[in-house]
């Protein structure tokens, strides 16, 4: 049976019976193992710093929000550039003349256009002419680029252009109406009250309840004479004879108060 270790033994040794040999010394003991140093915390991941959202303003427009005059800017530039383009168009694919033999209908309606299109720009040049020599001369060009942005719009004023007289002098007419007619705005009365403060007039200021005129006083009632009454003609005599008066009630109180 193997001894068991001194150091296994409840019991003391005799340390001066034997020495102790390297096979009988307590074997030392085994360095507990270190605890391993407590692993270093990861460095957090900064944090980017969180912007303030800014409030939207109470006036300011939403996204994607386009103002209506670039609208409608963008508009008439699409209208300028299309009207370009069939006017380009139409100079270099002019209208084919139909053949006189094979489409006499089509030819003899082709030449009555052409005759009617000389006609009508005969007629806007001398219409030019005379309004050239007008005091509102100045105002041509304008008028004219004013009466083909409404003619686009408004076939009834194409119309009239087209077949009035003096076309030039129409357009002239109908654009200083429309001048007017946005310088004076829906409220005459205003305009002319802002107009005089301008010149430095001052209007009579209307009361709100004006008072009612006074009624003239009626005019007193004068008494109207009584007319006798006229006598009955069989009362009236014969030519034969001659009656002797008849005198009724209330004539000779009438010829007393009257006939004096």
């Amino acid at each position: 049976m193997t001894d068991l270790p001194d150091f296994l033994s409840d019991e003391p040794s005799d340390l001066g019976e034997a020495p102790v040999t390297a096979e009988a010394a307590p074997a030392l003991a085994a360095p507990e193992p270190e605890a391993a140093p407590p692993e270093a915390a990861e460095p957090e991941a900064p944090v980017a710093p969180v912007e303030p959202q800014a409030q939207p303003t109470p006036n300011a427009p939403p996204p994607g929000y386009v103002p209506l005059s670039a609208l409608l800017d963008t508009r008439d530039r699409a209208k300028e550039a299309e009207a370009r383009a069939r006017a380009l168009e139409a100079q270099i694919n002019p209208p084919q003349i139909p053949d006189p033999f094979e489409d006499p209908e089509g030819f003899a309606a082709h030449q009555a256009a052409t005759i009617q299109h000389e006609l009508k720009v005969q007629a806007f040049n001398n219409s030019k002419l005379i309004a050239e020599s007008s005091p509102d001369a100045a105002m041509i060009p304008e008028a004219l680029a004013w009466a083909q942005q409404r003619a686009e719009q408004d076939p009834g004023f194409r119309h009239q252009s087209f077949n009035h007289h003096h076309p030039v002098g129409f357009a002239l007419q109908e654009f200083k109406r429309h001048k007017a007619m946005t310088l004076v705005g829906d409220d005459p009365d205003e305009f002319v009250r802002k107009r005089a403060a301008e010149l430095g007039f001052v209007l009579p200021s209307q009361p709100s309840n004006p008072a009612p005129a006074a009624q003239p006083a009626p005019a007193p009632i004068t008494p109207q004479r009584p007319v006798a009454p006229r006598p009955s003609l069989a009362a009236t005599p014969s030519a034969g004879r001659v009656a002797a008066p008849q005198v009724r009630d209330g004539e000779a109180t009438y010829a007393a108060m009257f006939d004096r």
